[in-house]
Parts: structure tokens; sequence; C-alpha cells
């Protein structure tokens, strides 16, 4: 897959088939791996759109770019991530699917970052748009982790109660996720903290704190 990176038309082409073979590596379909030259050509043509000098009707190309990079994540969250997530009924499952989605997502949104970093250095500060890495996480937060979230927390609950009873669980697993409601959650925890506090004390586990991202309680959770 060649072109001339000072192109813009066969450019836009070439970031096109890129992102496509992207997603595909995502949803497990073969497909080979970038290499150093593809990772440097989309970065480059990014940065030959963006960054140089404006050409007679390519004003809009920054826009289109920071379009492209919403696009992207925002077309991948519902048509893959979520399915995925509402086929799992056994708690474990959900849960560690939602981990996986996560890891996952944070992964797709950190590379594309780097590919569209020329972004970062005039337009989206002239626009004042969300940060590359602010806007995956929350595109994660508004098209996947809100339309779970009630769930997963049952889920949790679920484990919780099931310890309660005398069944061994998956500690870690169930920490990792209250990690992850405080990482994607960050300022709007409000709503689930008294949820999960207000059940870990009746189960036995007292006191579950959230605050700035530290969790703290008598049995381990920490």
């Amino acid at each position: 897959m060649k072109c001339k990176a000072s192109d813009s038309e066969e450019g836009w082409d070439y970031l096109e088939r890129g992102f496509t073979k992207l997603k595909r590596i995502f949803e497990g379909l073969p497909e080979p791996a970038f290499n150093l030259e593809d990772y440097m050509m989309l970065y480059t043509i990014v940065y030959n759109i963006c960054c140089k000098p404006a050409r007679p009707h390519h004003d809009e190309d920054p826009d289109q770019m920071y379009d492209k990079y919403e696009q992207i994540l925002e077309d991948y969250m519902p048509s893959k991530v979520l399915p995925s997530l509402r086929e799992k009924h056994d708690e474990y499952d959900l849960l560690r699917e939602l981990l996986k989605s996560w890891a996952n997502h944070k992964f797709l949104a950190k590379w594309l970052s780097r590919v569209f970093l020329p972004l970062q250095a005039g337009y989206i500060p002239r626009m004042a748009l969300p940060e590359l890495n602010a806007f995956g996480i929350s595109c994660f937060r508004d098209l996947v982790f809100e339309a779970m979230k009630d769930k997963v927390k049952d889920a949790v609950v679920a484990l919780i109660d099931r310890e309660r009873e005398g069944e061994e669980i998956d500690r870690t697993l169930v920490k990792n996720v209250l990690d992850l409601f405080v990482e994607i959650e960050v300022g709007k925890m409000h709503c689930y903290e008294k949820d999960f506090e207000e059940h870990m004390l009746a189960s036995g586990y007292g006191g579950l704190l959230f605050s700035e991202g530290i969790k703290l309680d008598s049995s381990g959770f920490v």
C-alpha cells in the first residue's frame, strides 16, 4: 500500500485503507500487522494535511481529520463492542468482557492519538476541542459504559452476595471492575459510590471509599 505523502487526495485514500485495516485487526479478522513504515506513512499524511500551509479549497482538511478520528471510535463502539457485551449473561463473562473491551479501547485510542498527533499541536487548542485521549475515554464512557453500567453494577453486587453466602469469588476481577468505574467516571462517581458502598456495608465488606481513585476497605479491595 503505497502513496505520496504530499498528495492530499491520495493521502485521504491511504488513510481510509489504513483505518479499515486497523478495524479489521481489532475485529480479529485476517490482516497483516502494521509495520513501522505503515505507521509513519499514516502519521506523515496526517501531518501534511493538518500542518502544511493552507491551500485553496483545503481549509476544511483539519476539521475532516478530527471528524475522522471521532468517526473511527464512534462507529466501532456500538457496532462491535456493545453487542459482545450484551450477549454476556453470566456475571464473570460480562465483567471479563468489559475489562477486555476497555483495555482494547484504550490501546486503540492511544494508537490513533499517536497517528493524529499533529492535530494536537495547533488545531485542537485553537478550536477548543477535547484532546484526543480525553475524547477516547469519553467515547467509551458515553457509547458503551452508559449503556452497560447498571448491568455491570448488578453483576458486581451479585458476586459480592455470592461471597457473602460462602462462595469463593474472583476478588481481583471485582477490584479491577471497581477500578474501571473510578477511572472512567472521574467526577461522576457520586451516583454509584453510594450504591456500592451501602451494599458492601450491608454485605460485611466495610467501607469502600471512592475518592480521587483511591479505594480502601477492610477486606482486601485496595
